[in-house]
C-alpha cells in the first residue's frame, strides 16, 4: 500500500465512525474491567474488545498524514492494549513446566462471545487478531516515536511470542501445503485416539497467514529508536522469523489449489464442501498479500473469479446479497461441535478491488471494476450504516464490520479510485470510435504512421551502410 492522502470526504466519514465507536465503550463496575459493545443487545467479549482496537489503529496507520492523530490518546491506547494482554497474560503457561504440557497449555486466546460456549480453548482468528494488533501498536509507537512502558514492552513481546508459536504449532502441513483449522484439539494434540480431525478453512487461514504476514512485514521499531526499543523481529527471534519466511509461500500453494473451475471460485473449506463469494476475498487477500508477482495461472484464475464476482455486484443490494451468513462447525474439547461464524464483510471487498488493480493493471479501467466499486463504495458510505450508531451492519451493528469497512474505504481512498479519467470501458471506446471520424484526427494518425515509416526506412539504410563498411 503507498503512502498517500485519502480525500477529505472519506476522512470525515472515518473519524466520524471512529467517534461513535469509541462511544460504544462501557466501562466496568471495577477500574479495568469495560468492554467494547456489539449490535443492539451489547454483546461483550475478549475479541470484540481485540476487533475495536484494530479498527481504530490500523486504518490510521495506512493514511498517517490524512488523519494528523489516532482517534484515541497514545496513552489511552496504551491501557487499553496493556489490559486486553494482561487478561492474556494470566491464561498463558508456564514456559517453565515443560514442552509436552506447554503445547497443549492454553494460552488464553479465547474466541468469547463467537462460539458460545465456556471451554478453555484457544482459537486460530484470535491469536492472529491479538498478533495484528501487536504489529498495530508497535508500528502505531514507532510512527509517533513514543517510547513502550516496559510492562506494556514485555506483554507485547511475550504475547507476540506465544500467538506466533500457537498459530505455527496449530497449522496443518503436509504434500498438499499449509492451512489451518479453527482450534487445536488436545486430545488430537497429545495423540490420543477417537477425536475428530480438524481440518483447514480459507476463514482461519486467512487470518493467521495475514497476521503472520504483518509480522513478516514489520520493519519499523516498536518505540523511540532513541530509547533502543527493539523491533518486532527481535522480540520473536531468528528461528521464529524463519518458520514464518518458509511456511508462507506454502499457504499460497494450498490456498491457490483451492480454486474450482467450474464454480469460478475458491472452496472454503478442505474438504471441498463449502463455496461462497466470500472465499474469494478470503483467497485473494492471501494470494496478492503473499506473493509478490502471481504465476500465470495463479493469476488468470484470480482474476477470473474476482471478474465474476464483480459482475454480480451492479448495486448496493445485489452486492449486500453475497455476503450472508457462513458458519463453520468446530470440534471442541469434550466431544462439542459448535457454529462459528465467519466474521468478514462483504465491504471488505472495496478494499480487495484496490489491492487487485494495483496487482493487475488490466482491471483499472474495466466496467465490472467499475460498477463493483461505485456499488460498494456507495453501501459503504451511506447504504450500508446503521443509522442509531454510526456503525455499519448486517441488520446489527457490528464491531467486526465496521472494522472491514474502515480499512476497506481508506485503502480504496490511497489505491483505488480510478482517478481523473472515471469513464466506462464502452464509453472510452465510443469516445475513439467518435473522434476517429473526424478528418483532424486522420491526418494526424495518418501523420505519425508517416513519420514512424521514415524513422524505420533511416534506421535500415544506416544499419544497411553499417554492413557495407564491415565488409568493405
Amino acid at each position: 500500500m503507498r503512502v498517500g492522502q485519502v480525500d477529505q470526504a472519506t476522512v470525515s466519514l472515518v473519524k466520524n465512525a471512529w467517534g461513535r465507536l469509541i462511544e460504544r465503550y462501557k466501562e466496568g463496575s471495577k477500574p479495568g474491567e469495560g468492554h467494547w459493545t456489539d449490535h443492539e443487545v451489547g454483546d461483550t467479549g475478549f475479541l470484540k474488545d481485540v476487533d475495536a482496537l484494530n479498527a481504530l489503529i490500523e486504518p490510521f496507520l495506512l493514511a498517517p498524514s490524512s488523519f494528523n492523530d489516532p482517534p484515541l490518546g497514545l496513552d489511552e491506547l496504551a491501557k487499553q492494549i496493556e489490559g486486553l494482554l494482561g487478561q492474556i497474560a494470566v491464561h498463558a503457561g508456564n514456559d517453565d513446566i515443560g514442552e509436552e504440557k506447554v503445547a497443549n497449555a492454553y494460552r488464553g486466546f479465547s474466541a468469547l462471545p463467537y462460539p458460545y460456549v465456556q471451554s478453555a480453548t484457544d482459537f486460530v482468528d484470535s491469536a492472529s487478531s491479538v498478533l495484528r494488533l501487536i504489529c498495530n501498536a508497535a508500528q502505531l509507537f514507532g510512527i509517533k516515536k513514543e517510547p513502550l512502558s516496559p510492562n506494556l514492552e514485555e506483554l507485547m513481546s511475550s504475547t507476540a511470542r506465544s500467538a506466533v508459536d500457537f498459530l505455527l504449532q496449530a497449522k496443518i502441513e503436509d504434500a498438499q501445503g499449509v492451512r489451518w483449522p479453527g482450534v487445536i484439539i488436545k486430545e488430537v494434540a497429545t495423540g490420543k485416539k477417537g477425536a475428530e480431525t480438524q481440518t483447514g478453512n480459507l476463514f482461519f487461514t486467512n487470518c493467521a497467514a495475514l497476521s503472520l504476514n504483518k509480522v513478516r512485514r514489520s520493519t519499523g521499531k516498536a518505540g523511540d529508536s532513541k530509547v533502543g526499543s527493539p523491533t518486532l523481529k527481535n522480540w520473536l527471534g531468528l528461528e521464529r522469523m524463519e518458520s514464518i519466511e518458509n511456511i508462507l509461500p506454502r499457504v499460497a500453494s494450498w490456498v491457490a489449489e483451492q480454486y474450482d473451475s467450474n464454480t469460478n471460485s475458491y472452496w472454503l473449506d478442505e474438504g471441498r464442501q463449502q463455496v461462497h463469494a466470500m472465499g474469494v476475498l478470503h483467497a485473494l487477500e492471501m494470494l496478492y498479500a503473499l506473493v509478490d508477482r502471481l504465476p500465470e495461472d495463479w493469476g488468470a484464475e484470480a482474476s477470473s473469479a474476482l471478474t465474476s464476482i464483480m459482475k454480480k455486484m451492479t448495486t448496493p443490494e445485489a452486492a449486500s446479497g453475497l455476503s450472508g451468513d457462513v458458519v463453520y462447525w468446530l470440534a471442541l474439547p469434550g466431544s462439542i461441535r459448535s457454529a462459528y461464524d465467519d466474521r468478514r464483510y462483504i465491504g471488505a471487498f472495496l478494499g480487495l478491488l484496490a489491492t487487485a488493480q494495483s496487482k493487475d493493471k488490466t482491471i483499472l479501467l474495466n466496467d465490472n471494476y467499475i460498477t463493483a466499486s461505485e456499488s460498494l463504495f456507495k453501501g459503504l458510505s451511506d447504504e450500508w450504516i446503521d443509522d442509531p450508531t454510526g456503525l455499519w451492519d448486517d441488520g446489527r451493528p457490528l464491531i467486526c464490520y465496521s472494522q472491514d469497512a474502515l480499512l476497506a474505504l481508506v485503502k480504496f481512498g490511497l489505491e483505488g479510485r480510478v482517478g481523473s479519467v472515471n469513464l466506462k470501458e464502452t464509453d472510452l471506446r465510443g469516445a475513439l470510435a467518435e473522434a476517429l471520424k473526424s478528418e483532424q484526427v486522420l491526418e494526424v494518425v495518418y501523420s505519425n504512421l508517416m513519420e514512424r515509416a521514415r524513422e524505420r526506412r533511416d534506421q535500415e539504410i544506416v544499419s544497411k551502410l553499417k554492413n557495407a563498411a564491415r565488409t568493405s
